[in-house]
């Protein structure tokens, strides 16, 4: 029987250039100290044509490394006996991943060293700013660094994978320049298509390149397989930790390319060669992506921007399309700074579904449309509604098959999100990116549509709302007539309206598809309500439910002289203040008074002052049934 039918078998070539990745993890991966585990990968017809004209030079090395043979001896045996070569047992080593556990400073890899620098120079007397740099650089970095006890408790653990992948290139060790930094852009840097530039991801389908002795291989194509390599190593290191992670069931961070230090220490060494003190090396440091924003110093903001800076910050949790852009910046770190592209795909399609629902409610507002209303006619679906909502608004047909901005967004993103959300769909780079551009281009859409001169006329509020004045003013739609109406203090205070229009919208909605609301009858405060034309209403206001009725009360009940005293500051608040709108004073609850029911149970915004959502301030208007009757007796 020939030996190399027996047991399993690598293909392995002495003098192949391997290249070793060192990897500091994320989070540490329970492994004990120096374990390995390899991957390997059975030959497939297609990766044997490859080797087949290699035989002559080619090794099959036993998968435990107890013996080793050249492939024309083994296949020799099998030729002899006039049988075809047994390939079942040969396989092709992915990579060999050793794992260090090892320790680093704590106060450095937590970001302290920084924060601690500065507490000594703050504690000390107050600096200019030139000062303060100047003691920053001063200090010790290596005292500030040290967190005392951190390493005594176990804190700055490091699991560093060491993975070992063969470049399938023969030749001498390269003089390569450190560090590597060609191929970290965008665009493909290298020339003609080779197979590893055709099956990045699969090793045994590269073909072999042989260098004359003496000469080194070329440079690119050594850069070349050395991130294919890295890529491969990452895709299989991913495997353990997803492994690992589904035996202990913590939670770990999951490396990528994004999430590596900007540079990675690779070592290049002969197969043959490794673990030998004569064996050869070459050490360089090899780039892994270009994410250096987050390191550098910022450009400081202009006077204009610290203007914008703090307009948004009142604005930019919960105002106009504040969801659609919060969950932009997420996805953009997922994709960009994470490497996560499974939720980058995930948050960019919420953010597209944000975006466009509430473009179609800022337009509803905008139109003086009622919260209760909207709710009640809202369509399930998001594309339902597109299709029903905005073509009218926006004077463009809602096409999802065309290649404008809508049909990029329904495939490139509302399709992807789909294949993610309920397939648990793995995307890749490029789809991931795809679909990050598919928003940009949705918004810049939206933006043109409502800053064109016959939609913004009707929409003005929504096109700053989206665009901003800097939008307008790059499409050249900033016009007096828009400035004129937001600088006018008539005008109600639009993000803070929109924003209870909005919530109002939500609650009305949760009552017709969830739970109907219960008001609190005991927990409802009683108030006085003088409307500017003398009009007296008094109300019940569950102000954790926001919800608000209109009763009776006996005045005789009430404190003596109550009713005049609330006459009289309204008096000076509508004809001394000019203030237009209702004036409100609650009822003490100690006031012996036993309200009667007028009629039904609304939003508050109908009955209660300073809680409007109408765009016209048409708040106090026709009060809407949303099906809570009254339960006062």
């Amino acid at each position: 029987m020939n030996e190399a039918d027996d047991s399993e078998w690598t293909v392995v070539h002495p003098c192949e250039l391997v290249a070793t990745f060192l990897v500091p993890l994320p989070d540490p991966i329970p492994l004990p100290d120096s374990s390995i585990l390899p991957t390997y990968r059975r030959l497939e017809q297609a990766a044997i044509r490859i080797l087949e004209p290699w035989l002559d030079e080619l090794w099959l090395q036993r998968a435990d490394q107890s013996a080793i043979m050249m492939c024309r001896d083994a296949f020799a045996a099998d030729d002899a006996e006039n049988g075809p070569v047994n390939w079942s047992n040969k396989y092709a080593l992915v990579t060999s991943i050793q794992f260090h556990q090892t320790f680093s400073d704590a106060g450095l890899r937590l970001g302290l060293e920084p924060a601690m620098r500065l507490a000594h120079v703050v504690a000390g007397p107050r600096l200019t700013t030139e000062e303060k740099r100047n003691a920053l650089d001063q200090f010790d970095v290596e005292g500030s660094a040290g967190a005392p006890g951190l390493r005594d408790i176990g804190l700055g653990a490091v699991t560093v994978a060491e993975c070992r992948v063969g470049l399938r290139i023969i030749g001498e060790l390269p003089d390569l320049e450190s560090p590597l930094t060609r191929g970290t852009g965008g665009d493909a840097p290298f020339g003609p298509l080779e197979s590893d530039r055709i099956f990045p991801d699969e090793i045994s389908m590269w073909q072999w390149r042989k260098f004359p002795e003496g000469m080194a291989p070329d440079s690119e194509l050594v850069e070349r397989r050395l991130r294919a390599a890295l890529d491969i190593a990452l895709t299989e290191l991913r495997t353990i930790q997803r492994a690992a992670q589904a035996v202990r069931r913590s939670p770990t961070v999951i490396a990528s390319l994004e999430r590596l230090p900007l540079v990675v220490p690779v070592v290049i060494r002969f197969a043959g060669g490794i673990g030998r003190p004569d064996g050869g090396a070459h050490t360089v440091l090899l780039a892994t992506h270009p994410n250096t924003e987050h390191l550098h110093v910022p450009e400081p903001f202009t006077d204009d921007e610290m203007q914008t800076v703090n307009d948004a910050r009142h604005r930019i949790d919960d105002g106009p399309f504040a969801a659609h852009l919060d969950v932009h910046r997420e996805a953009h770190v997922a994709l960009t700074r994470l490497g996560d592209y499974r939720l980058a795909a995930l948050l960019l399609g919420i953010s597209a579904e944000s975006l466009i629902d509430e473009l179609i409610l800022h337009l509803m507002w905008e139109e003086g449309q009622l919260p209760e209303y909207v709710a009640r006619d809202w369509l399930e679906g998001l594309d339902a509604r597109a299709r029903a909502f905005l073509p009218a608004r926006l004077l463009r047909p809602w096409d999802v098959k065309a290649r404008n901005p809508i049909g990029v967004w329904a495939q490139d993103v509302a399709a992807l999100r789909h294949r993610v959300a309920h397939a648990a769909y793995r995307p890749n780079l490029d789809e991931s990116r795809q679909s990050f551009f598919g928003v940009n281009e949705l918004v810049a859409f939206f933006c043109d549509r409502l800053a064109s001169p016959e939609i913004l006329k009707k929409y003005p509020r929504t096109a700053l709302a989206l665009a901003g004045e800097t939008g307008l003013r790059k499409r050249n739609a900033y016009t007096n007539r828009v400035r004129n109406l937001q600088n006018d203090a008539s005008e109600v205070a639009w993000t803070e309206t929109f924003q209870r229009w909005r919530e109002s919208w939500r609650r009305t909605r949760r009552d017709q598809t969830a739970r109907v609301r219960v008001p609190d009858d005991r927990g409802a405060w009683l108030i006085a309500v003088r409307h500017p034309d003398g009009l007296l209403l008094w109300v019940r206001h569950d102000r954790s439910q926001h919800l608000a009725i209109e009763v009776d009360v006996e005045t005789g009940d009430l404190p003596a002289g109550f009713v005049d005293r609330l006459h009289g500051i309204a008096d000076v608040a509508h004809h001394s203040h000019g203030y237009t709108l209702p004036v409100s004073i609650a009822v003490e609850h100690r006031a012996r008074t036993s309200p009667r029911p007028k009629a039904i149970w609304v939003e508050d915004y109908h009955h209660v002052p300073l809680t409007g959502v109408m765009v016209d301030g048409s708040d106090h208007r026709h009060p809407v049934d949303i099906g809570i009757a009254p339960t006062l007796s």
